[in-house]
C-alpha cells in the first residue's frame, strides 16, 4: 500500500483502518459479524484517486456478495470535526 497511497498534498492518506465487531440487535449478537473500513483523505481528490486506482486494479478472491447479509457504504463522507485537526 505505500506504493499506492499518499502520504502528502491533496491525495494524502491520513488513516486507514479495519475493524471488525459481532453484529448486536435488540442486546443480542445476531451471528452475523461487521466489517468497517475507514479511511480519510485531505481532500475528495485522495478519495477520486482510490476510487480509479480501486477499478484498475481491485481483485477479490471470491464474490463480494456470498455470504453478504447487508452492504452499505459511504464514500464522500464530509469530516464534521476531528479532535486533532486544527
Amino acid at each position: 500500500m505505500a506504493e499506492t497511497h499518499y502520504r502528502e498534498g491533496n491525495k494524502k492518506l491520513h488513516f486507514l483502518n479495519w475493524s471488525t465487531a459481532p453484529e448486536i440487535k435488540d442486546d443480542k449478537e445476531t451471528g452475523n459479524t461487521m466489517f468497517v473500513l475507514t479511511e480519510v483523505y485531505e481532500t475528495s481528490v485522495g478519495v477520486d484517486d482510490h476510487a480509479q486506482q480501486a477499478k484498475e486494479t481491485l481483485s477479490l478472491p471470491h464474490s463480494t456478495k456470498d455470504g453478504v447479509v447487508s452492504l452499505t457504504i459511504c464514500d464522500y463522507g464530509a469530516i464534521k470535526h476531528s479532535l486533532w485537526k486544527d
